[in-house]
């Protein structure tokens, strides 16, 4: 749990802890793909330690070029198990989600038809993640069916371990 000391109290060191196992990652750009192959979302993945459970929480915005395809989020991870909720904005009218429950490596369905070509969307994702094999997890993307969709600079990934 990440907690914040009031004024006048002394820092202490699970105070500390607590901090030091928080990760924010934001994009510096957009980030597109045209291909419907699951590939790591560049510079969204966090190290992760054999025993230690961590929420995930991802928002961002999307657009895709055509209204034939959107966008595809997944999670991968090097052992262990995830359970991650997804909601992707803009499935056929721009009032409506397609919410997936993610649950292994390179899993999800995403939008299959964005209701309007290169206009914003939300997505929205959170869950949890057991580890039980050390090594990086990552965030990955892939589009539906055909088009280019783009993921837009400011992309969020925040993962607290426990």
């Amino acid at each position: 749990m990440v907690t914040s000391p009031s004024a006048g109290d002394s820092i202490t060191a699970a105070w500390a802890q607590s901090v030091a196992l928080a990760t924010g990652l934001q994009t510096t750009s957009d980030v597109t793909t045209s291909s419907a192959s699951f590939a790591d979302f560049t510079g969204l993945s966090f190290t992760c330690t054999s025993g230690t459970n961590y929420i995930i929480e991802v928002i961002g915005t999307y657009q895709h070029s055509t209204t034939t395809g959107g966008p595809i989020l997944s999670f991968t991870q090097p052992g262990g198990s995830h359970r991650i909720f997804t909601q992707l904005a803009g499935e056929t009218a721009a009032d409506s989600f397609v919410s997936e429950v993610i649950s292994t490596n390179d899993g999800g369905s995403g939008v299959a038809t964005a209701a309007g070509a290169n206009t914003r969307y939300v997505i929205r994702a959170f869950g949890s993640y057991q580890c039980t094999g050390s090594g990086t997890a990552k965030l990955r993307i892939a589009r539906n069916t055909a088009g280019t969709c783009t993921f837009e600079k400011g992309f969020m990934l925040r993962v607290v371990g426990a």
